[in-house]
């Protein structure tokens, strides 16, 4: 889902607007693993796939938004709004 945003910014902001607070948001993407080179992922070959994530942007989405972020397993981000 979230690898088909044009604008994650203002989509995060508007599924912020829609959360309540502490509710939970659950997001399944690949995130590029670091041993692999960005031009031979698999993933990105994808060409409806337009934006591409690292825990380190989830951290920095979650921030932004006072959200709480879990990776409680391979390519699987929570958030919890606060």
């Amino acid at each position: 889902m979230v690898e088909h945003f044009f604008y994650p910014f203002e989509e995060f902001k508007i599924i912020d607007n829609l959360m309540d607070i502490n509710s939970w948001l659950g997001i399944m993407t690949s995130f590029l693993p670091p041993n692999i080179m960005f031009e031979d992922w698999y993933y990105r070959k994808d060409p409806t796939h337009v934006v591409f994530y690292k825990e380190k942007t989830f951290e920095i989405i979650a921030l932004q938004r006072n959200w709480e972020v879990f990776f409680p397993s391979k390519n699987i981000v929570l958030f919890n709004k606060k």
